[in-house]
Formats: C-alpha cells, structure tokens, sequence
C-alpha cells in the first residue's frame, strides 16, 4: 500500500473510533483527544515510506515535538478530557471562524502573490474553479 492509502486507513480508522466512543459516552469531544496525535502518525507513515529520508525525519520529528507540546498544554489546561458545557461550544464556534478568516486571508494573499508573479493568472482564475475542483468554465 502507499503511504496516502495507509494515511487514508488510519484517518477512517480514528473517524470510525472517535464516533463509536463518542456515541458509547455520549460525550462528543473526544476527537480533541485524538486531533493533536494524528498528524504525528500520519508523517511517521510517509517517513517510513520513504525508507527514513533525512528531511521527511526531520519534518517527522518537528511535527512530533508539535504534538507533544499541544498534547501537554491540552493535558495541563484540563483539555484533555471531555467538555460538553457551553463555553465549550462558544469556543469551537470561535475557533471555527478565526480558521475560516486566516484561510480566506491567506488565499486572497496567496492569490495577490500569483497575479503579480505570471501574467495569465487573472485568465486562469477566470476558467478555474477558486475552492472546489471542477470542470473549467467555458
């Protein structure tokens, strides 16, 4: 298998997990606890894939000490166990919209970049889909 379809077995395995505990306890933020590890996982997979290549160790090994130091502040602040009050859901509300508007500003930073850099880019935005991938337009 390659390491993107393992990734994908791993990734549906925690989806799959993460419900059947959330369901069983009903208590639904037990993908907090998991969130912070997968990546760690994830990047270990394609290392190994890569027969240990020395960048992908090292980017292998930053992502780890990422994970462990958001694993330990999650862990000292009382995150890691399951919330469900309502601050909980004002937080993750927050949390979302302060991720939507640093991905909207990095894509229209993004694009500014592109659009003085290549002098077709305006045409090729014109055809092609910003966000989603689909047919090009007429």
């Amino acid at each position: 298998m390659t390491p993107r379809v393992v990734c994908l077995v791993i990734c549906a395995g925690s989806i799959v997990g993460t419900w059947l505990v959330s369901v069983l306890t009903r208590e639904y933020s037990w993908v907090d606890r998991v969130w912070s590890i997968a990546p760690t996982v994830y990047v270990w997979v394609f290392a190994a894939a890569a027969e240990f290549d020395a960048r992908l160790v090292l980017m292998a090994s930053l992502v780890t000490l990422w994970a462990i130091r958001l694993t330990f502040n999650a862990g000292s602040r009382g995150r890691s166990e399951c919330s469900s009050g309502p601050s909980s859901g004002g937080r993750r509300r927050t949390g979302a919209m302060l991720l939507t508007l640093l991905f909207i500003g990095s894509t229209a930073f993004t694009e500014s970049i592109s659009r003085s850099k290549y002098p077709g880019y305006d045409e090729y935005r014109a055809r092609t889909s910003a966000l989603v991938p689909w047919f090009p337009r007429g």
